[in-house]
Formats: structure tokens, sequence, C-alpha cells
């Protein structure tokens, strides 16, 4: 990670085992439009692009993915989504920020008499957000529909710009202080409060967010661009890409990162790259010969641009996670008695059946219990009769796919004590179960071919 003046990490989620998926084939959602089809952006099942001078958009929930244009004159460009909003600069006259809703099919311009220059808006499900230069330089501001007018956030003279947002939660790369950081402001929370995310000595670019998770484009070492995630919440870097490669253009949902990677040098195409901080997978999305650029992601969906001309796009498989519920850690068994063996799925879909194999050396060798049970119910199991250990575990795993499986927690199986010979029912404690074993065979005799041998 690089040196930086940016708080304390208290832990930093690098993975040293990467884990790579190369998910295939790509899925072309965006087909048979004239021109270059560039700079796409997807909320939800709303995926966008823009040809130069048209804006376009279609549903991923539309069988037949039916595409939209919205045709106005002029020129639309740098388009965002939001919730059912669509909207984009417009260069009809001077810069505005145009607006689609897609439930209503209408469209019209937003504060286009305020006489300034509006550009690169963005928008999520509540807020619009864009560039406006009515102050001194370009700076964030944001749409209040009671006044028809684009408030500035955070009033400067240097360069706002870069600009991201997620629900209510505005960021953007601020040039004041001749450095460029990032910034972030609740928009819900008036008077509006601007402030800087992570202090660094270094220059930050291009900030995306979901949730309580900014990332940013790090320069320490240009031109070797690394990205970086925060955690706003705990106000912390909870992962650094360290790559020797440059790193651009990240998008966020849901703890899933996507961006655009090359070579140090090279001026070769990009691939199309992610990693999962839930997981701690590292995914290879688009890393064939195309050059892919631009990826946004929304849910599992990442669409991008390829070689300038193509909007193209792949929903990330949900991982497969299986759990192993019981036995818990330190439980105790009577060797031969009964215990439960429980799991479950946290991630993608319960397999048909699963193996269950035994371990009384901490998981150093194995043995099958069951090659193939239904997942879907518990087993029921009694320990081998001669196990005396405090190193027992429990590995479920799918049949057909050992890489989905889970170990249990430490647990013991165990002997009773040779010393508790008063144990006439076997279950390692004197009680009245034994004592009303001992009232029945009362004055029993033990010789099976003599009953009277005992009393002679």
């Amino acid at each position: 990670m690089k040196a930086t003046r940016c708080c304390f990490v208290l832990g930093l989620l690098m993975s040293t085992a990467l884990l790579k998926a190369d998910y295939v084939p790509i899925e072309e959602i965006c087909v048979g439009v004239s021109g270059n089809q560039v700079r796409p952006d997807i909320d939800g099942d709303i995926v966008i692009w823009e040809d130069g001078l048209d804006v376009y958009w279609l549903s991923l929930s539309d069988p037949n993915k039916v595409q939209h244009s919205i045709v106005i004159g002029g020129i639309q460009d740098y388009a965002s989504v939001g919730g059912q909003s669509i909207v984009w600069r417009d260069k009809n006259t001077d810069y505005d920020i145009g607006i689609y809703d897609v439930q209503s099919d209408t469209n019209w311009i937003l504060s286009s008499n305020d006489g300034a220059t509006q550009r690169y808006p963005e928008a999520s499900a509540q807020y619009i957000i864009c560039e406006d230069n009515s102050g001194e330089s370009y700076n964030v501001a944001v749409y209040d529909d009671q006044t028809d007018a684009f408030v500035r956030i955070a009033p400067s003279s240097a360069l706002q710009t870069n600009l991201a947002i997620d629900g209510s939660l505005a960021v953007w790369r601020d040039d004041r202080d001749n450095t460029r950081q990032i910034y972030l402001c609740d928009l819900s929370v008036t008077p509006y409060a601007p402030h800087l995310v992570c202090a660094s000595d270094f220059e930050q670019w291009r900030p995306v967010i979901s949730g309580n998770i900014v990332v940013w484009q790090d320069h320490a070492a240009d031109p070797d661009i690394n990205l970086v995630a925060y955690d706003i919440s705990r106000q912390e870097i909870v992962w650094s890409n360290t790559e020797t490669t440059e790193q651009t253009y990240p998008s966020i949902s849901n703890g899933i990162i996507v961006w655009q990677e090359r070579p140090v040098g090279s001026t070769n195409g990009y691939d199309i790259r992610g990693y999962d901080l839930n997981t701690g997978a590292w995914l290879d999305i688009a890393t064939g010969n195309e050059d892919d650029q631009m990826p946004v992601i929304s849910g599992r969906m990442v669409v991008w641009q390829r070689n300038g001309t193509d909007i193209v796009g792949v929903t990330i498989p949900t991982p497969m996670a299986l759990v192993v519920t019981t036995p818990n850690d330190s439980e105790q068994f009577l060797a031969g008695s009964q215990m439960t063996i429980a799991w479950e799925m946290t991630e993608g879909t319960l397999p048909d059946e699963v193996k269950i194999e035994f371990s009384s050396d901490n998981g150093q060798s194995w043995q099958v219990v069951e090659p193939n049970v239904p997942a879907d119910v518990p087993y029921t199991w009694k320990p081998v009769a001669d196990v005396d250990s405090q190193q027992c575990k429990i590995q479920v795993s799918a049949v057909g796919d050992a890489a989905v499986y889970d170990v249990s927690e430490v647990f013991t199986v165990f002997q009773c004590s040779h010393k508790l010979t008063a144990d006439v029912t076997g279950d390692c404690v004197v009680d009245m179960n034994d004592f009303a074993v001992l009232a029945s065979q009362w004055m029993a005799c033990g010789n099976p071919y003599d009953e009277n041998w005992c009393f002679e």
C-alpha cells in the first residue's frame, strides 16, 4: 500500500491468494445501433449509452431487449441513470442538464434559464448532481426541484470534478489547496457539510461510492495507478490494489469493485477486472484481445464499452458458499452417541447432495462418513465407538464441486472413563437409570446355564 497520511489502517483486506474466475461468454446486450456506442451506465435493470449524438436505453428485464432512443435534436452526451431517471449534458444552446423519466416517457431541461453552464451529471434515485459554473469555477451542484435550480454544495474557486453519487452521498475530486483530493457530502443534511474523505500526499482521482465504501484512483506512482477502497463508517482503508498496473475508471456496487486495467506503459487495449470485498475473490471479467473500457456495475451486472463501438455486459455469477452450522466449537459427544450434522448455503443454491467426512486429528486426515446424502436435511450420525479425541472436525462438501465446502470448528468425541464401573447403562454418568437397571436385575443370576448356580 502506498505511503499516506490518510488515517490509521486497522485492517487491510488484501487477499494473498488471488482467486481468479473468467466469466464467459460475454452477453452482447446492445447491438445494431448505428454509430459508436460509448459511455455506458447502469442502475438496476436500466442500461444506457450514447452514440455521440443521442442517448439510448434498454431494460434488462425486457426479454426482447428493445432499444429506446431519446432523440431531442442537438447533441446529448455524458449520460447517467439513477432509478427511473436518465440525465445528460444537453448541448442545444449552452450546456444544460436534460432529464428523461422512464416511467412517464417524458423529457425536459433542468434549470434552463439560469444563464449558467452545467455539465457531467450523475443521478441516484433521489438526487441529481452536476458540475456548475455559476461561480468562479466548475463546482458540484445539486438540483432543487422546488426552485428549478442547481445549488452549489461547496462553493470554491477550485475545480470540483469526477462526480459520483449513491443515494444521498455525493463524492468528487476537489482541487482546492493546490492538490487533488476526494470530498464527500451527505445531501440529505442541510446546511451542506462537505468534508475530506482521506487526506493523502498523493493525487486522488475518479471516486465512486456504494454504501459506506468509497473507491478512487491513487496516483502515488504515476503511471502505476492503483485503486484504494475506504470505509467511511470505519474511517479506514479496507483494500488497496498494489499490482504494478494502470488501474482506472473504477465502479462499485454492493462491495464488488470493477475497473479497466493494462500493464504500465502499454499502449494495447484494456482488460476489465474486479475484486469482491465480501469474499476476497479477484475477478477476470474480460481479459481477451479486445479493448474493453469504462466498466460500470449495478448489483452483479457489469457493462462496458468494447473497442469504442459496442456496449457489452456480463452477470457475475453468485458464488457458492456453504457453512457447517453444527457441530459447534467445543461441543462434546460420547463416542457411539447420536449427533446432528447440519449445514446451510450463505450464497448460491443448495446442491442436490453433499459428502460428509470426519477427522479426529484436526483435519490432518479424513474418513468418509457418507459419500452422498440429500443436502436439504441435516444428517444424524453416531461417532465411531472407539474414537477418543479433542481434535475432531466435520467437513461437508457439495457432490460434484469439491470447491464448495466448509469445515466445522473443533469438537470432542470421548470415551467414558473406565473408572466409572457403576455406569450400568453406559451413558457415562451414574444416575437413577443405572439404579433402575440394578433394581430390575436384583438377585438375578448371570449364569445362563444354571440360574441357581449363584445361590449354591
